[in-house]
């Protein structure tokens, strides 16, 4: 089921060039609002899973494109420990989306697919879309 998800709904021909900048829209409007939110229980949770699966992802990322081995681990090894200050953690957020942003145009020409945990291999275009598409979704069950 997972994979069909994934074929369906994430794999796509977006340019690259719109996923990165769309990237970085959604990734200031993130931190506006956990800014706005402020440090409670729960924004503090939203907080570090979404940084911790954007972590997870640009790691996959990265073995896409040669850098690293693929290593089948979970998001639990990526988050930032329970004792963060608030602004250690946006500035988490900041530069974590920055990173994944910085790291696109590299994906131009490859067509080669690396596995997410659930939904099997997924493009560079794919993983963007998840990515983006899991931060705005897990922020939005936010009330505030």
């Amino acid at each position: 089921m997972m994979k069909f998800f994934a074929s369906l709904f994430l794999e796509n021909k977006t340019p690259l060039s719109t996923h990165a900048q769309k990237l970085k829209t959604s990734g200031d409007k993130l931190l506006a609002r956990y800014t706005e939110l402020g440090d409670t229980p729960k924004s503090r949770e939203l907080l570090r899973h979404v940084v911790a699966i954007e972590r997870w992802g640009t790691n996959r990322l990265r073995v896409l494109l040669g850098e690293k081995p693929l290593v089948l681990d979970s998001s639990k090894s990526y988050y930032s420990p329970e004792s963060s200050a608030w602004n250690v953690l946006l500035t988490e957020l900041r530069d974590t989306r920055h990173e994944l942003v910085e790291l696109v145009p590299f994906f131009e020409g490859n067509n080669n697919k690396v596995a997410h945990n659930m939904m099997g291999g997924l493009s560079a275009r794919a993983w963007l879309k998840y990515l983006e598409f899991h931060a705005n979704a897990e922020t939005g069950r936010l009330k505030g």
